[in-house]
């Protein structure tokens, strides 16, 4: 029995993460390797019910549509050679009715245009055909140049601005579905980790807290739920479960399939008010569903008497010779 089983759910995120990602498309790649999707990134993006079969993650995707993104990425290529071939002979003309006046003065400073057309040159020069070098020039992107435009102007007609604008939204495209396809790769990655991780315990003869929880209620589930539950309602004639509030779908499964649908007396004791608290393990809906359940009683404490000076004054006297 092990306290957590992070070792062999490292081995299972480090080995999606090769194949899928680093071994994937090689723009795919280099677009997780700008948004810092590491394997330990991933680890701390999982839910922490990952181990919950109540759990659904949306959206719902397929697997990465690699002959798209290829298709999307020749498209952005095309476009960057296109602006590659004119922008020599037409910056000087583009960056001057950038900075004539009709854009807002605050953003665009020549130094700020110049600066990053520049950079745009450098990139071009080299043919670097990269998203990261369409990005560090935003000034440069005529949707960006629409939106803080002075009153009363029109952005400039000029065959440099249009190749500017075809450039970049084949850029947006393009990364897009970069990172759409990253989001589904996660997705996919939680459903990798719930068909492998019990398999790789079962490997290593390990069992955690939450398989444990998970065994009690397929038991209860199964052929033999009944008996299984009518043996725990002749051991105990009342049970009762304090810190409700921490609760989650599959323990409550257990405490209802156990004891909630018959004879026996269950008290469920806890606070509504932290039943919110996801980061211990609560799930406030576990508490919903049970706060609905047909045939239940309330009983509300409206005063707390934890600090009630008789009260003090014995636990006082009790432990006052220890």
């Amino acid at each position: 029995l092990a306290s957590d089983a992070d070792d062999l759910l490292r081995e299972v995120v480090c080995d999606f993460w090769r194949r899928e990602i680093a071994g994937g498309p090689t723009r795919l790649a280099v677009r997780a390797a700008q948004r810092k999707v590491t394997p330990e990134f991933l680890l701390e993006r999982l839910p922490r019910q990952l181990w919950n079969p109540e759990l659904r993650l949306l959206p719902l995707t397929g697997p990465v549509d690699a002959a798209e993104l290829a298709r999307l990425a020749a498209e952005f290529e095309r476009r960057y050679f296109e602006l590659g071939r004119i922008w020599p002979a037409v910056r000087p003309a583009v960056t001057a009715l950038i900075l004539d006046g009709r854009l807002h003065g605050g953003t665009y400073k020549p130094a700020a245009v110049n600066r990053q057309a520049d950079a745009l040159d450098a990139c071009l020069r080299v043919g670097d055909a990269s998203l990261a070098c369409v990005e560090q020039a935003p000034l440069l992107a005529p949707a960006r140049m629409a939106e803080r435009l002075n009153k009363g102007h029109r952005l400039p007609e000029h065959p440099g601005i249009d190749a500017l604008d075809a450039l970049w939204d084949a850029a947006d495209r393009l990364a897009g579905a970069l990172d759409e396809a990253l989001t589904a790769l996660e997705i996919r990655l939680v459903d990798t980790i719930r068909r492998e991780l019990p398999r790789r315990k079962e490997m290593a003869r390990v069992r955690g807290f939450d398989d444990l929880l998970l065994a009690v209620r397929q038991a209860l589930a199964g052929a033999g739920g009944g008996a299984l539950a009518a043996a725990l309602r002749t051991r105990y004639r009342a049970v009762l479960v304090d810190e409700f509030q921490d609760t989650d779908p599959v323990q409550y499964a257990i405490f209802q399939e156990a004891f909630g649908r018959s004879g026996t007396t269950v008290f469920y004791i806890g606070d509504p008010k932290q039943s919110i608290y996801s980061f211990r393990g609560a799930d406030i809906f576990a508490y919903l569903r049970a706060a609905r359940e047909p045939g239940i009683t309330r009983h509300t404490m409206t005063r707390n008497y934890r600090s009630t000076p008789g009260l003090l004054a014995a636990v006082e006297r009790l432990f006052g010779g220890e």
